[in-house]
């Protein structure tokens, strides 16, 4: 895995969308109408942007996974996270969804918070391996890479799925989950040992 740059962001949107077209928990946050796809793309360039600023973004060298990660310790105020914002509700969501949206929001970062007490958290926002390569081990690869990062800034190693079928996954890799939460769907917590 390599840092990625801004010139490799299209093709990140890419995987992400493809790899997220189906997940319970984004289809949450974007709105369903005939402008899904476009909006799912900007979800990702969001995700991807927000990463750039207060994160990690990384990428395979042949550019066939991809992990957003997120330090919440760094996020704060910035004008252009707040235009970002602004957009994503805007292009996004729909305005109709923000109180939902961000009422799930603060009960995950509510379970973060709890978990972690005062240490720095590796939150692994999204992991996308493209469609092509999914089943032969990239996203394995990716997700090991990952928590030697983490091990490595000293931060403990969080993410959380909606899609049950990624449970065995992170379980195998040496995740444990600690919450589930129902925000319309259930919602798995998992944390590195």
């Amino acid at each position: 895995m390599v840092t990625a740059y801004p010139k490799d962001k299209d093709r990140m949107v890419n995987i992400l969308a493809r790899s997220f077209e189906n997940n319970m928990s984004v289809n949450h946050l974007v709105l369903q109408d005939d402008n899904r796809s476009v909006r799912m793309r900007k979800l990702m360039a969001y995700a991807i942007d927000e990463c750039m600023d207060f994160g990690h973004v990384l990428v395979s060298e042949d550019h066939t996974t991809c992990a957003l990660v997120m330090f919440p310790d760094r996020k704060r105020f910035t004008w252009r996270s707040f235009w970002r914002d602004v957009k994503l509700v805007f292009g996004v969501m729909g305005i109709g969804s923000v109180y939902r949206v961000m009422a799930k929001e603060r009960m995950v970062k509510t379970a973060q918070m709890a978990v972690s007490g005062n240490r720095p958290v590796y939150y692994i926002w999204f992991i996308g391996v493209h469609p092509n390569y999914q089943g032969h081990g990239a996203g394995s690869r990716l997700l090991g890479e990952l928590v030697a990062d983490s091990a490595a800034l000293g931060r403990l190693c969080l993410l959380e799925t909606s899609n049950q079928l990624n449970l065995p996954f992170y379980e195998k890799a040496g995740f444990v989950r600690y919450q589930t939460l129902h925000v319309g769907y259930p919602l798995f917590f998992y944390k590195m040992e």
